[in-house]
């Protein structure tokens, strides 16, 4: 439950973003809620796998978080 009461005041503010920054051209214009699914896939998954998967690993969390968002920026970039 208390994961529906965030989203519905965190997930409009999201989609916000992703429509400001495809409205500058900076990310591809395909429909703001699977940008927002595919950024949350891939920084969700780095949270599980840093926390309960390898929570023991030597992770370089800025470096990890750097490349992560890097990734999917690289990969949200318009064709």
């Amino acid at each position: 439950m208390a994961f529906r009461h965030i989203g519905r005041h965190v997930i409009p503010e999201l989609l916000a973003v992703i429509r400001k920054y495809q409205a500058r051209g900076q990310i591809r214009n395909d429909p703001p809620e699977t940008v927002l699914r595919l950024l949350m896939s891939a920084l969700g998954g780095y949270i599980i796998t840093r926390l309960a998967i390898l929570p023991d690993y030597p992770w370089d969390d800025d470096r990890e978080i750097e490349l992560t968002i890097g990734a999917m920026t690289r990969g949200l970039r318009p064709d």
